[in-house]
């Protein structure tokens, strides 16, 4: 199963896991507001990111999308393998700072992150609304995040990663309208990989059918093109194990050949066409069919079935 996973946990820090928001009763319009802007900022980021032509491209720029389109300062994508919380991908944001190079270089025990390793059951996201509370990973320590939300990534009925993000630096606290909408984000982007994910194989699949077909019509057209060969035996015909015809008999009507029509009628023998012959000898193809004339008319010969039956006869007997 595939595997992806963010940074941020925690040991019994305040967590509401799952809980529905809050009404709005009693709040202003702005604060109404900014859940449903920044609602569509995230529906606004994984449209941006549907052209991705693959998966190493998606998973390349979802963290930016996801930060700039849901209003977070930082953001990371993790992966979740054989028990392990490894830290993965991450914001421009994180890219300089050293707690997650120190980091993404081990594998966490997924039972040392509480909070994550609840949410691998019930597909659900959690909030962390005070790390100082109580006693977290060491991780939140080194990246300081003050509050975080938490979103897993289910692809086939299994956790594979999480997306965490917080806004750092004194930023606004996460809150449970940022949970939700993490949660709505890391549903959407995994189906966005799953079908990905699809369309790549697909092409790679077309790829290698597209290679056989184009190979089987090259065979067909080869045997449709082929010329009959008259052959004593099947070796006869394969240039590799067949004695040249300069060799086998060097009198006669064959010494009246030129070095040059020799390999021509080495080639006719072992069934070559003009085509074949010009490239092997690195000629033009009316240079062969030049050739091909002398030497029928020194074999007295009247096509090329003719001459090959007379070098064979010639390789057979020793006679001329």
């Amino acid at each position: 199963t595939p595997a992806l996973k963010p940074s941020s946990p925690t040991r019994r820090s305040p967590v509401r896991a799952g809980a529905r928001p809050r009404s709005g009763r009693g709040r202003g319009d702005a604060e109404l507001a900014a859940p449903a802007h920044r609602r569509e900022g995230g529906e606004r980021a994984l449209a941006r990111l549907r052209p991705a032509t693959g998966t190493a491209a998606l998973l390349d720029r979802v963290c930016d999308e996801l930060a700039a389109g849901c209003g977070f300062g930082r953001v990371l994508l993790s992966r979740v393998t054989d028990g392990r919380w490894l830290p993965w991908m991450v914001n421009e944001a994180i890219v300089g700072e050293a707690w997650f190079g120190e980091w993404s270089a081990r594998a966490i025990r997924l039972d040392d992150m509480l909070v994550e390793s609840r949410l691998l059951g019930p597909d659900r996201p959690a909030l962390v609304a005070d790390t100082a509370a109580d006693d977290v990973h060491p991780i939140i320590r080194a990246g300081a995040s003050t509050s975080y939300v938490v979103a897993p990534i289910t692809l086939a009925g299994h956790v594979v990663g999480f997306f965490h993000a917080d806004r750092p630096d004194g930023g606004r606290p996460c809150d449970e309208a940022d949970r939700d909408l993490l949660w709505s984000f890391a549903h959407g982007f995994a189906r966005l990989y799953d079908r990905t994910a699809l369309a790549e194989r697909l092409r790679s699949h077309r790829l290698e059918v597209t290679e056989l077909l184009e190979g089987a019509a090259g065979a067909i057209a080869d045997i449709a093109d082929a010329e009959v060969v008259l052959a004593a035996d099947p070796d006869d015909a394969e240039p590799a194990t067949r004695p040249p015809v300069a060799a086998s008999r060097t009198g006669g009507r064959l010494g009246r050949l030129t070095p040059r029509e020799h390999e021509v009628l080495d080639l006719i023998v072992a069934g070559a066409r003009n085509s074949d012959i010009a490239r092997r000898l690195v000629i033009s193809e009316g240079t062969v069919k030049s050739h091909v004339k002398h030497v029928l008319a020194k074999l007295g010969a009247v096509n090329r079935a003719q001459a090959i039956a007379y070098c064979l006869g010639v390789r057979h007997d020793g006679t001329d």
